[in-house]
């Protein structure tokens, strides 16, 4: 048995460094290519390079939790979303759809990418895309992606919310806002 346990966590140590880098390369690919799609020159391309390469994304996953799909799949909505500004090609509107639906899925920070994303596409010329037949053909598909999911939560209680109001109770309240706020910027 221990032969079988000393196994079985050697390869998840080995599964543990091995994703983050695939996630990496996964992650670079298109952020160039958004760069090539901005007709980036050759010192943007070095720079977003370096900064994929040399970011924390290897050591996201360091706290055990989904962060370099979170990475990946944001990377891939900016990605389509820019296709699809360039090339209006409905398919490209459809892949952001997916591709922001999956990262729900595994997380709710890419609804914090969607709120954002959102209201800078309404203050652009972009903002026909909202009045768009191909919009409105990719929100059910959206929809019929993350609708087990919400179910899901529902049936559940939304446990989200439960986790909030406990970190809020327990946690939060031991934090000085200052400090809190000096700390971030001295991580930056």
């Amino acid at each position: 048995m221990d032969v079988l346990d000393n196994f079985i966590i050697r390869e998840w140590l080995i599964l543990d460094k091995v994703f983050p880098r695939i996630f990496l390369r996964f992650t670079a690919c298109p952020s160039l290519e958004n760069m090539d799609l901005l007709e980036g020159n050759l010192f943007a391309l070095v720079l977003r390079t370096f900064t994929v390469i040399f970011s924390a994304i290897l050591r996201t996953n360091i706290l055990y939790q989904p962060n370099s799909l979170t990475i990946i799949c944001s990377t891939l909505f900016y990605f389509t979303t820019a296709q699809y500004i360039d090339a209006k090609n409905r398919i490209w509107l459809l892949k952001a759809g997916i591709v922001s639906d999956f990262g729900c899925l595994n997380k709710y920070n890419l609804v914090i990418l969607l709120r954002s994303i959102l209201p800078a596409i309404l203050i652009t010329v972009h903002h026909k895309i909202f009045f768009t037949k191909q919009f409105y053909s990719a929100v059910p598909i959206a929809l019929l992606i993350i609708a087990p999911n919400i179910f899901s939560r529902s049936q559940n209680n939304f446990p989200v919310f439960y986790l909030l109001k406990t970190l809020l109770a327990r946690q939060v309240v031991h934090v000085n806002r200052m400090d809190f706020l000096k700390e971030q910027i001295f991580f930056l």
